[in-house]
């Protein structure tokens, strides 16, 4: 063996010894865990990217959970695709999301949310309720 292959190992072997306590590890690149919650909308605030959710716990106790949405968070509700904005309160929601940080940094983060809701009450107001049709246009005579 050559004194430059014999450096060449030594130096790989140093660099690999360097290297795995600091948390070099193959999970490095994994995804964080999905889990997904049932509940219920409590309050969606786009502004503030803050969103709130009631569920109820395994030992039947209901809770609140706060978190918070990415740009690309998708929302279905009723099988259609949505925003954001268009969950209200009182919704019936499936929540996929997981944590991001850790201590006083740790947020959870919406990254789809499935909503159900009564199709009577899927539709939303136009503002224009009673409005009177335009009269017909009339004919030009010439």
């Amino acid at each position: 063996m050559s004194k430059m292959t014999s450096r060449l190992l030594w130096s790989l072997l140093a660099l690999v010894t360097l290297l795995a306590p600091s948390g070099c590890s193959d999970n490095a690149g994994d995804k964080p865990k999905i889990r997904k919650v049932r509940g219920v909308a409590k309050s969606i605030n786009v502004e503030k990217r803050i969103v709130s959710m009631t569920f109820t716990d395994d030992r039947g106790h209901e809770r609140e959970l706060e978190g918070t949405f990415k740009d690309d968070t998708e929302v279905l509700i009723n099988g259609r695709s949505q925003k954001i904005k268009d969950i209200r309160p009182g919704d019936k929601v499936l929540v996929y999301g997981y944590r991001e940080g850790q201590g006083q940094d740790e947020r959870l983060i919406a990254e789809k949310v499935v909503v159900d809701r009564p199709r009577s009450a899927d539709w939303k107001s136009t503002g224009r309720g009673n409005a009177k049709s335009p009269p017909p246009a009339e004919k030009n005579k010439g």
